[in-house]
């Protein structure tokens, strides 16, 4: 609980909160990214990397494993163009935390932002303390303000009640026909994007991970539409989860589930199932890797507001999606 003699903040936060300890080497990578942008930007750009590192330092408290590399925030061009501060809990969701300046009594929670995050997260950031306080979480906004008063906020102990009983990351299609992606999902077609412009912010990595998708894919943008993920296993090994769908005749789709070892890697880990499930859990398809494959791919033809979860499993389930043609 903060603990404070100022009358207005004991007022606007009588709940629980959470203090953490801004380091020197946090700061110094919040500046290196602020940096980067342009400087009416690197302000916002600097508080939105320390509120990460906070809520990130947080959720590894609590026992998750939380991955930082595939958001939106990441990418060096939308971390300027796009007020977010997004970390991914893979298989959960995405988490939005929101930078609060001492003594300001609201939050601000970009409308880019609404109804593709699971919880926004209030992140008061103290520079002259060098703390960063969890001060509290919505899991529902109104989508007439940006703005919620700290009052209104939920105590940072009952975050782990709502991660616990959240339900599955849920994918529309329709939206990825929009190119409006998110959860941790990123366009394919950015990802083989030969336009120089966007070479210029996209990371050597990036490329030699579009390299090595090419063995397995043939990028085909007029007809379809396809995102992809990295889930990270451990700190040595990933996968990269690829979606795609085509239309063959209106109100019919095609959908392509495929998996192939993330960068660096030769083979997919032995055992690893890849299946696709209807709304009730029943199985509907499933492949499995036995030992040096390098790709599984699953085919499933549906109609216009068909759903079904994908579920990505190694002993115990590490990735799970639910998808609306």
């Amino acid at each position: 609980m903060i603990m404070t003699s100022d009358p207005f903040t004991q007022n606007v936060l009588p709940i629980p909160s959470f203090p953490i300890c801004i380091t020197a080497i946090s700061q110094q990578q919040a500046e290196q990214m602020a940096q980067s942008a342009p400087p009416l930007k690197q302000a916002m750009i600097y508080h939105n990397a320390l509120a990460i590192f906070a809520v990130h330092h947080y959720l590894s408290c609590l026992g998750f494993e939380p991955d930082l590399q595939a958001t939106e925030f990441q990418d060096p061009l939308q971390r300027y163009l796009l007020n977010s501060a997004d970390v991914l809990l893979p298989g959960i969701g995405a988490i939005e935390c929101c930078p609060v300046l001492p003594h300001q009594s609201q939050v601000r929670i970009p409308a880019e932002t609404w109804g593709d995050r699971l919880v926004y997260i209030a992140v008061e950031i103290d520079l002259t303390t060098h703390q960063a306080t969890l001060l509290g979480f919505v899991d529902r906004i109104n989508p007439n303000t940006e703005d919620i008063p700290l009052t209104a906020l939920r105590g940072v102990d009952q975050l782990l009640d709502v991660l616990h009983t959240a339900k599955p990351i849920h994918i529309s299609l329709q939206h990825w026909w929009s190119e409006q992606f998110g959860s941790g999902w990123a366009a394919l077609k950015e990802l083989f994007s030969p336009i120089p412009a966007l070479n210029a912010y996209r990371s050597s990595e990036r490329l030699a991970l579009a390299q090595q998708m090419r063995e397995f894919l043939e990028p085909q943008f007029v007809d379809r539409v396809g995102g992809y993920q990295v889930i990270e296993l451990s700190s040595e090994s990933s996968i990269v989860l690829v979606l795609q769908a085509k239309t063959s005749s209106d109100p019919e789709f095609e959908l392509s589930i495929e998996a192939m070892p993330g960068l660096n890697q030769t083979y997919l880990p032995d055992q690893l199932k890849l299946a696709i499930l209807d709304p009730d859990r029943v199985e509907l398809l499933m492949a499995r890797t036995q030992h040096k494959n390098r790709h599984l791919q699953l085919e499933f033809a549906g109609s216009t507001g068909d759903s079904v979860i994908v579920e990505l499993s190694l002993d115990t389930v590490e990735f799970e999606c639910s998808i609306t043609l």
